[in-house]
């Protein structure tokens, strides 16, 4: 039997356009798939976020942990069957033994340091996942909260479990505790109260605090007062003195001093996972104050992936201080 070869043609674009139809619906289908996933940001730094590896809004799939976020997007080296990060895109952890230098990974889920391996926290949506590897030297200099994740955790909160935020203030920063209250709704916060400063609460909290005010009427709140003065270790390389404030280096040594209308942004947490962390904006006097809660209300991204900052004239000093 004779084939009409013009038939053979035929047949063969059909079935050339059958299967880019087919191949097109399969990659349209993956894009859906791709865009109906939930997302988290990835966020790799080195040195106290001062220099940005790897960002990345990523879509992640059910049960996914933060190992497996990490793996999908970056070259990683494990240890400890994963529950342990040693390496991300080249950067791998070393020590020079107990009195010598030590690199480590460390991670944050909204700005609180986890209390477990990355293998073992369950992702939920809207999680900033931030990593940074920096040099440490014992636990005790563990920074426990960042603020560098703003507006979280105040918006998405700790293994997706999400309290009401109180602002603290005196009767005089009523307006500056309002206008942070309405930044910080716009932003995604469902429920934000604003109170007088109560010593008790911000000891025994059960939702994150932040305590707003000049740092000659804050320094009368007991928990504060402590905090300030254990400054070498709570984490926030600043030192309110009385006259200004020290700001310093990842060693906790003063590298530089501010005077009057410095105001500075920082955070605490009593542990790792601390999902109640207590944030201090604060300011050497009025104009200190009103431009720290301006950055934190009208400029947020110039603290994005810092631990604390200060503010001068007209500058935003990250910190810790890199020398």
């Amino acid at each position: 039997m004779r084939i009409n070869k013009r038939y053979l043609f035929v047949v063969a674009v059909i079935s050339m356009l059958m299967l880019v139809a087919a191949c097109s619906s399969t990659s349209d289908t993956d894009e859906v798939l791709k865009d109906s996933l939930p997302n988290v940001v990835l966020l790799v730094t080195r040195d106290y976020g001062s220099e940005e590896i790897l960002k990345e809004t990523v879509g992640f799939e059910k049960y996914w942990t933060v190992l497996d976020a990490l793996d999908a997007n970056a070259e990683i080296i494990t240890e400890h069957g994963g529950g342990f990060i040693s390496g991300i895109n080249g950067f791998e952890s070393y020590s020079e033994g107990a009195s010598g230098k030590r690199m480590d990974w460390f991670y944050y889920i909204n700005g609180i340091c986890a209390d477990v391996g990355p293998l073992d926290y369950d992702l939920n949506e809207g999680d900033v996942i931030w990593w940074d590897y920096h040099e440490w030297k014992s636990m005790d200099s563990t920074n426990s909260t960042v603020i560098g994740s703003y507006p979280e955790p105040f918006v998405h909160g700790y293994r997706g479990e999400v309290a009401g935020t109180t602002i603290m203030c005196s009767v005089k920063n009523s307006d500056l505790a309002s206008e942070l209250r309405e930044a910080l709704m716009d932003k995604g916060a469902a429920t934000v109260e604003i109170s007088e400063i109560d010593n008790s609460i911000i000891e025994d909290r059960v939702g994150p605090v932040i305590v707003l005010g000049e740092w000659e009427e804050l320094d009368g709140v007991e928990y504060i007062n402590k905090f300030n003065e254990a400054y070498e270790r709570n984490g926030t390389y600043i030192y309110y003195t009385g006259e200004g404030l020290e700001l310093m280096d990842s060693s906790n040594e003063k590298i530089m001093s501010l005077k009057d209308g410095a105001g500075s942004i920082m955070s605490h947490g009593d542990g790792l996972g601390d999902e109640n962390p207590l944030w201090i904006i604060s300011g050497v006097d009025s104009t200190g104050l009103e431009k720290a809660i301006k950055l934190l209300t009208e400029n947020s991204d110039k603290i994005y992936s810092t631990y604390s900052v200060a503010v001068g004239d007209n500058e935003v000093i990250k910190l810790p201080i890199n020398n």
